[in-house]
């Protein structure tokens, strides 16, 4: 797996501290009143307001106390640095803060708009920001400034040009876009996203929990329940994870996408436009529509994913994959299907080039209803056969003893993400 350089999370950010010392900054909207100083927990800030003009310098933090909730967004410019990253997170006890922006006019409805480098965002709660309610044109000028506006959303949202944030053990609910990172060098892990039903912009795009738009990016270790919107002109949208830097960001290459829970969302991942060595790998989806659209991107390696596409269809496409381009490596892979689907043979609008590279990989019909879920000859160490997971009915998708995935990996391993 491409090991990504961001050397402060090495360090341990609770550990450092910048030349003179750390400032700590307390922030209550309980106890709090914005004209004090703001520096310790029984002077705090009041609301958001003080963070937006104020230079903060690396190493310092910004706390926020336990069960208080804050509306409003505010963009951050400040800069911390690799060993002294600039750290937005918690204090006292009981439940994380909680944050909502629900008014597209105040920065685009983000909570945090992020425009310095080397920050920590660690433990906070994002709910209910805002959507896109403009007018939909079907004029294709008209649709393009409505897809630019809508993708300015975000709870958290970094500007192009800014590095280094890391986004870590968060939730975020009913945010149509919960984390959108234009930047480089980035660390979205640890956190839970859910439940978010709303159209970003009606009739087309449903909620997408995680925005991708430039490269060396790591999404990892998250879990992501029930973001899609039924309805439009789709018949359903939304999704975990989308790629896509058509207006703002950079090329889309070099990303680690490994190590998260995607269940009950419409879709796990879309590739709208990316180039080369997008390594997906160690992910459980469970997932409505796809796995993965790859409208784009290419030289990527998809291993040790377990795949299952079981939920009835709600839109008007259900596939595994889509892709337009060849060039792709499944290795070590338990796809699980059903509906007559095939694993490399249902096309989806103009996609095409479903021969890729696959070996070493697990295929099953759980409902019997394809003899062949494939769709191409089997490759090098493939079978297919029932995987025999610990507890199917309850979505558990560990391995049994005896389950015919372990030992067939291509380094001998177990297939499969668990």
């Amino acid at each position: 797996m491409m090991a990504i350089n961001i050397l402060f999370l090495l360090l341990g950010w609770t550990a450092v501290s910048a030349a003179g010392g750390p400032a700590h900054y307390y922030i209550s909207s309980e106890k709090g009143n914005d004209n004090n100083n703001g520096t310790s927990p029984g002077s705090p800030w009041a609301t958001l307001k003080n963070i937006q003009n104020r230079k903060f310098l690396p190493g310092d933090s910004i706390l926020f106390e336990k069960n208080a909730h804050f509306t409003g967004g505010t963009l951050i410019s400040s800069s911390g640095s690799a060993k002294h990253p600039i750290v937005f997170g918690t204090y006292g006890k009981g439940n994380k803060p909680e944050f909502t922006n629900p008014d597209y006019a105040d920065l685009y409805g983000n909570v945090l708009r992020i425009e310095g480098n080397y920050i920590v965002i660690d433990g906070l709660h994002f709910t209910k920001t805002a959507n896109y309610t403009g007018k939909h044109d079907e004029g294709k000028a008209d649709k393009k400034e409505g897809d630019k506006k809508t993708l300015l959303l975000g709870a958290v949202y970094q500007l192009t040009g800014a590095h280094h944030l890391t986004v870590t053990n968060s939730e975020f609910d009913d945010c149509p876009i919960a984390v959108y990172v234009n930047g480089q060098f980035n660390r979205i892990t640890r956190n839970y996203f859910h439940d978010c039903n709303r159209f970003l912009w009606a009739p087309d795009w449903g909620p997408i929990a995680v925005v991708i738009g430039n490269a060396f990016n790591e999404i990892s270790y998250n879990k992501c329940t029930n973001y899609l919107k039924e309805g439009g002109n789709f018949g359903a949208d939304g999704g975990f994870i989308e790629l896509d830097s058509r207006y703002y960001g950079g090329p889309i290459h070099d990303l680690t996408i490994h190590h998260n829970d995607s269940r009950g969302n419409e879709g796990f991942m879309e590739v709208t436009n990316a180039g080369k060595n997008l390594d997906v790998s160690f992910n459980v989806s469970d997932d409505f529509q796809q796995f993965i659209f790859y409208w784009s991107g290419d030289s990527s390696r998809i291993e040790n994913n377990t795949v299952i596409r079981t939920r009835p269809a709600n839109a008007t496409v259900n596939v595994v994959f889509t892709f337009r381009k060849k060039g792709f490596i499944f290795r070590n892979n338990i796809f699980v299907i059903a509906d007559s689907l095939k694993v490399f043979g249902s096309g989806a609008y103009d996609a095409w080039s479903f021969d890729q590279l696959h070996e070493h990989n697990l295929y099953y019909s759980i409902d019997g209803s394809s003899k062949d879920p494939v769709g191409k000859p089997l490759g090098k160490g493939e079978l297919v056969a029932d995987p025999l997971f610990v507890d199917y009915a309850n979505k558990d998708y560990r391995l049994k003893k005896d389950s015919p995935a372990r030992g067939k990996g291509s380094n001998g391993g177990d297939l499969g993400a668990l």
